[in-house]
């Protein structure tokens, strides 16, 4: 049970870092670049990870 929270809170804290990262480089107007798309791919595969858990 310590191990499936543990492994829920490290999800959750990249869920939160990759979008705060999109969110950032859409403040500054960086729309279609290949580094937002690698972070969107990373955060569904982190919402999905998190939802498996």
């Amino acid at each position: 049970m310590l191990l499936l929270m543990i492994m829920m809170s490290i999800t959750a804290f990249l869920i939160c870092r990759y979008a705060r990262l999109i969110v950032k480089n859409i403040k500054q107007e960086v729309y279609f670049a290949i580094s937002n798309s690698n972070l969107l791919k990373k955060l569904l595969i982190s919402v999905a990870g998190y939802t498996i858990f």
